[in-house]
């Protein structure tokens, strides 16, 4: 009961985080264009303690989030931990460097998805929601441009979980190895190098195929940003040379769009980071059988 207090105090910050980051956007906006129709210095003074008020509240509730949300992560690894390791009929037979390494890393791959990510999404999604309202009530092309990037999104997600989960699973599974061939060669009078850098890379050539789809996955997603930040660009500049939008909403737009962005890319990044936790899953339920 006491660490579900925790992820509830976890659930409420990351509320107060996500409200205080859409306000100080829009005041970061409202500043521009107070500063430029005012004529004397105390006009500002109001705007800016209400941004300094926001950044300050910001800082500290992320302080305490990120005292806090470690400790909760390793609370969990621990009791998933001890839950594996009761079932000695089936983890007896195997390596125990291996099994150990096996164990702790995927773990503590899946309890860091879920104890990171459990309140995330669903903020995110209302995030996106009220950030892409204000979007399309101050320019709508810009908000139309916003909304074609999430089916390329999903689709690039489409294309490259497979890959990631397969590759996951057998990096995993060779960085395992590996320390348990290490851990063994420790324990013999006679060291056999050529045995370990074999064992070595093995778990490399797993660990470059892994990277290649992950970094191919994060460009394609740079790419995508930087194709819609330029049409975004022109959009925005166009709309205040004709005098429909003021700097400083323009600039909102901007901040705003680039928030909304950022979510979807969490997502993306989400789904990625679910399939390597998915592929720790697996690994775990070949070992034994857990609710």
């Amino acid at each position: 009961m006491k660490r579900k207090g925790v992820l509830v105090a976890i659930f409420a910050m990351n509320i107060i985080t996500s409200v205080l980051t859409i306000y100080s956007t829009y005041f970061s906006g409202l500043f521009l264009d107070t500063l430029i129709e005012v004529s004397h210095i105390s006009d500002m003074y109001t705007v800016i303690f209400i941004f300094l008020s926001i950044i300050l509240f910001s800082i500290i509730f992320r302080f305490i989030h990120s005292l806090i949300l470690p400790q909760v992560k390793e609370r969990f690894v621990y009791d998933f931990k001890i839950k594996i390791l009761s079932s000695k009929k089936e983890l007896s037979e195997k390596n125990i460097a291996y099994l150990s390494k096996r164990i702790d890393e995927d773990t503590r791959q899946v309890i860091i998805f879920f104890v990171e990510n459990f309140s995330t999404w669903i903020i995110k999604s209302v995030e996106i929601a009220i950030v892409s309202t204000i979007v399309f009530s101050i320019n709508w092309h810009i908000g139309i441009v916003m909304v074609i990037v999430c089916p390329i999104y999903f689709g690039l997600y489409t294309l490259f979980k497979k890959p990631i989960f397969n590759r996951s699973i057998q990096v995993r599974e060779e960085s395992s190895k590996f320390f348990g061939d290490y851990a063994n060669e420790i324990v013999k009078k006679d060291f056999e190098e050529s045995f370990i850098k074999d064992s070595f890379y093995s778990y490399l050539k797993k660990y470059k195929n892994y990277l290649f789809v992950s970094i191919g996955l994060s460009s394609s997603q740079s790419l995508i940003i930087g194709l819609v930040q330029i049409v975004v660009f022109f959009i925005g500049g166009i709309s205040v040379i004709n005098g429909n939008t003021t700097i400083g909403l323009l600039s909102i737009v901007m901040m705003y769009f680039n928030q909304v962005i950022s979510n979807i890319s969490y997502y993306l990044e989400l789904g990625r980071k679910w399939q390597v936790a998915a592929a720790s899953i697996h690994r775990i339920d070949e070992l034994i059988e857990i609710k």
